[in-house]
């Protein structure tokens, strides 16, 4: 007991050093004598705030053995997500596997969340395993199967705010474009499968679409407000895209959702902010902002 107890103070003490790295060496020594210890896990997690790393987080989730109330296990699952969307950035391999891990483990964290969701949607999309060879109608519906998942997210919870998917589906956009009309000649040769993958029947096409997908309108509309950032992006991206317009006619969708989307209002103390985020800065609940609307 002297032991860990010494231990502890020695991890606070490297910490306060600024030593993170045998604060975070020593704290993950002590876990392992003590997996249960949910102040040394809380130790090790406020650690990787500061000095964040994948595998060190990895490392501690599988130590922890000990009691996880819902603000811990939403504290986790942010991590894991947040941790799983930054590996894909570097389109390889062994970074979409990890990243693939630890969205799973993010779920496993905060079943019912929508993050981890997001995350796994990502981490395992079309968009990070492109072969060379792959025809583009392959990648089309695997965008189009990614998108159908989130207009499913979209639909249970109003939470899900596009900004928290802009990234994705820019990346998406840009991958897209680079295909110019061989992709719109794409969507009209798969025109069936499409409106399978999106659960739209032929018949009601003359009518509003089965499947609301005014959420990717909204999230499109944003993006070309956008300046292109980087010299990676498409300069297509600021004009309407022919694809997407090709698309928008196939689905029969008639009228853009032009909205901003740039307030948020906390379901809990209604607090209102510019910014997206997971968690609001004033009362800290998880995935409480919603868009909200001027005109209420």
């Amino acid at each position: 007991v002297q032991t860990n107890k010494a231990m502890f103070e020695l991890s606070q003490v490297y910490a306060l050093s600024s030593l993170p790295l045998k604060a975070f060496e020593t704290g993950v020594e002590l876990l392992h004598r003590k997996p249960a210890h949910t102040d040394v896990f809380r130790f090790l997690l406020k650690q990787l705030a500061d000095n964040f790393d994948e595998a060190h987080l990895e490392q501690i989730v599988k130590v922890y053995a000990g009691p996880a109330s819902a603000e811990l296990a939403r504290e986790v699952s942010h991590m894991l997500a947040s941790a799983s969307s930054r590996l894909l950035s570097s389109r390889s391999e062994s970074g979409r596997q990890s990243a693939i891990r630890l969205a799973k483990l993010a779920v496993r964290w905060s079943p019912t969340a929508i993050e981890p969701k997001i995350a796994l949607v990502q981490s395992t999309s079309l968009l990070w395993s492109i072969e060379k060879n792959r025809p583009v109608d392959q990648l089309f519906i695997g965008f189009c199967v990614d998108v159908t998942e989130l207009a499913l997210m979209r639909r249970q919870s109003t939470q899900l705010s596009p900004l928290s998917v802009e990234s994705f589906l820019e990346a998406w956009v840009t991958e897209l474009a680079k295909f110019g009309s061989e992709l719109e000649h794409s969507i009209q040769k798969m025109k069936a499968e499409i409106l399978a993958v999106f659960k739209i029947d032929k018949r009601t096409l003359s009518s509003a679409p089965v499947f609301d997908l005014s959420f990717l309108w909204e999230v499109f509309s944003r993006l070309k407000k956008r300046a292109p950032i980087g010299a990676q992006l498409n300069d297509s991206l600021s004009e309407p895209l022919k694809w997407e317009q090709s698309l928008k006619v196939l689905l029969g969708l008639e009228n853009w959702v032009a909205s901003n989307c740039e307030i948020h209002e906390c379901s809990q103390c209604g607090e209102v902010q510019k910014e997206f985020s997971w968690q609001c800065r004033t009362c800290n609940s998880w995935e409480s902002l919603s868009v909200w609307s001027a005109n209420r």
